[in-house]
């Protein structure tokens, strides 16, 4: 996996890609949920959602890597259950799997690839706590808390997961999470923070921003953007 060390950048091209005149609004306007409601409707929803989450069974996705082609890493150990690529090569659904179990990777020994398993909803744990930024039409900054799992329950059931690691320092992982939903064309974007004490640790609090409902064809110049700045 492509490792960027782009965070901040990231913060500025997306902010550089949300529409604040009404031409713009009304460009997104057709790549939202409901076509026929505007962005800071749409965003208003999401956040709604989130905050009114009131607890559910843990979904994690149900994987068997038992016959699986498996590709090789520079760790013996670890493998590559390869997924697809959205937009750009680096924002990926690979899964890491441990060789000897076949089962995700998820273990203090390997840290980064248990940080993109957890992001991809592969491991069945539901203590981790995540506290969200969500930046609105508008300029509206919302702050909410709640399980890691909540957020795959309330807002990627219908929706493809895609994760990319921009930055690895010896205490912290930084990551963008999309989840995609192919028939609108729009994908919420999490660039989550991790750090690593609190990865393994029961009830371990992660931060995160998210950006909802942005057009996907907004990603490749979000990722252009990063380039070009560094």
């Amino acid at each position: 996996m492509n490792i960027r060390n782009s965070s901040l950048t990231m913060l500025a091209a997306l902010s550089m890609c949300m529409p604040d005149n009404a031409a713009a609004q009304q460009t997104t306007h057709s790549k939202v949920i409901h076509k026929t409601e505007d962005k800071a409707t749409a965003d208003a929803k999401v956040f709604d959602m989130l905050s009114s989450y009131s607890g559910g069974r843990l979904l994690t996705k149900v994987l068997d890597f038992s016959q699986s082609k498996l590709t090789d890493t520079n760790e013996d150990n670890i493998k590559i259950a390869e997924g697809t690529w959205f937009q750009v090569n680096s924002l990926r659904s690979d899964i890491y799997v441990d060789n000897k179990t076949r089962r995700p990777v998820f273990g203090k020994q390997y840290p980064m690839e248990s940080a993109v398993n957890l992001l991809m909803n592969t491991i069945n744990n539901d203590s981790h706590r995540i506290t969200i930024i969500h930046h609105q039409y508008g300029n509206v900054k919302k702050k909410v808390m709640l399980p890691l799992h909540a957020i795959y329950q309330v807002l990627a059931t219908d929706k493809e997961i895609y994760c990319s690691v921009t930055k690895i320092d010896p205490d912290n992982i930084e990551a963008n999470l999309v989840m995609h939903q192919p028939e609108s064309d729009y994908i919420h974007m999490f660039i989550v923070r991790i750090p690593i004490k609190e990865l393994f640790k029961s009830e371990g609090m992660f931060t995160a921003e998210l950006y909802s409902n942005i057009p996907q064809n907004n990603v490749t110049s979000i990722y252009s953007n990063k380039e070009n700045k560094k």
